[in-house]
């Protein structure tokens, strides 16, 4: 054997035992990592805080440098095709911002690893019915009280089929009743209460009123600086052609003027165009607190119905509930109020509520509904 044929086979035998050597490593810092975790879960404590931040920071250095050996260099890529092309499923509206079109669409939720892999595509069914609500399995019976809901992508159900929503589970569960989802992707308590008051004359005494509520409604409700700030550079990079082929150019405000007087008006979410309020800092957070509270209020004193708060995310120990009217009815359906897990996501497609969450939201509902 030549000295020439060695010097390759060397070096091949060099690079495999590295590659085995990068692997056992991170094998051995990715179980150390678990391990620590579910001591954590076990136990509730953690000896070494050092040792799990360290582990994980490796883990997570070690995978990175893995995906960065992609061809492209860029990982994780969504997008989101929605069918027929041509008029979108939302549409401005001159009151509350953007609003949704009747009609069948099909939502492609796409993802791929990197620029060089095929696109893994999840089809999902939405219906938008004539009066602008989701389709929840029956048509509507005017002789049967209604269930109305309000709220925002999660309680809309971006992501799930028509037959995976809460809604649709509701009404499975109650035939004696009408469910009627009016959420829209994007909208806050002040979106929720522009269009509850558009309804507010046929809502009867026997039907029921649920909204929709997170702690990130807040910043919403205000139109708070941050978020338009967010929310521009987000529609700038879905709507690169300009403002102009976005649905929701404006936006609902929330103000309490005078003390206590409720105004609301719409402001533009272009931040080229609003230099000088997107450059504002956030109102602070009693401010927030005292408006959501009072859209909250005023939603469930407009109606004789049963007004129920359905809260999704955040802190338990929120003010926002403080300041509610004893007559609404607060349902907590955070993570740690159910008894399993039930932070299920659409895959790796969408990170927004899965089928098993709305089955547990509609389970939470049914159980304090009369």
């Amino acid at each position: 054997m030549s000295n020439e044929n060695a010097k390759p086979r060397l070096s091949i035998r060099l690079a495999g035992f590295l590659i085995i050597a990068v692997m056992l490593f991170a094998a051995a810092e990715i179980f150390s990592s678990l391990a620590l975790i579910y001591s954590y879960r076990l136990n509730g404590t953690l000896k070494d805080d050092a040792s799990l931040l360290s582990s994980v920071t490796l883990v997570n250095k070690a995978l990175v440098n893995l995906r960065l050996l992609a061809p492209s260099g860029k990982t994780d890529q969504h997008t989101v095709e929605q069918l027929p092309h041509g008029h979108g499923m939302f549409a401005p509206d001159n009151v509350l911002g953007w609003s949704v079109r009747p009609g069948r669409y099909t939502m492609n939720f796409k993802h791929r690893v990197n620029s060089y892999s095929e696109w893994e595509v999840l089809p999902i069914k939405v219906t938008i019915n004539d009066d602008r609500s989701r389709w929840t399995g029956v048509v509507s019976d005017p002789a049967k009280p209604n269930i109305y809901i309000f709220g925002d992508s999660c309680v809309f159900g971006w992501g799930v089929n028509d037959e995976q929503t809460f809604a649709y589970q509701l009404q499975m569960a109650r035939p004696d009743y009408n469910v009627k989802l009016f959420a829209v992707a994007g909208y806050g308590l002040v979106h929720n209460y522009l269009r509850f008051l558009q309804m507010k004359e046929s809502i009867r005494p026997n039907d029921i009123v649920i909204i929709g509520y997170a702690d990130y409604y807040d910043i919403r409700n205000v139109a708070a600086p941050s978020h338009l700030r967010k929310t521009d550079a987000n529609l700038k990079s879905q709507f690169p052609g300009g403002i102009d082929g976005r649905p929701d150019k404006s936006t609902p405000r929330a103000e309490l003027k005078d003390g206590d007087r409720l105004t609301i008006s719409l402001v533009e979410q272009d931040c080229d165009v609003v230099v000088d309020y997107c450059k504002q800092p956030d109102p602070p957070q009693s401010f927030l607190t005292a408006v959501s509270a009072r859209l909250i209020n005023e939603m469930g004193r407009s109606a004789a119905a049963q007004t129920i708060v359905l809260y999704t995310d955040g802190s338990k120990s929120n003010p926002v509930f403080s300041g509610l009217d004893k007559n609404i009815k607060v349902v907590s359906a955070l993570k740690e109020d159910f008894g399993y897990f039930i932070g299920d996501t659409v895959m790796d497609f969408d990170p927004h509520p899965g089928p098993y969450w709305h089955y547990a939201i509609s389970r939470k509902l049914l159980s304090v509904m009369p």
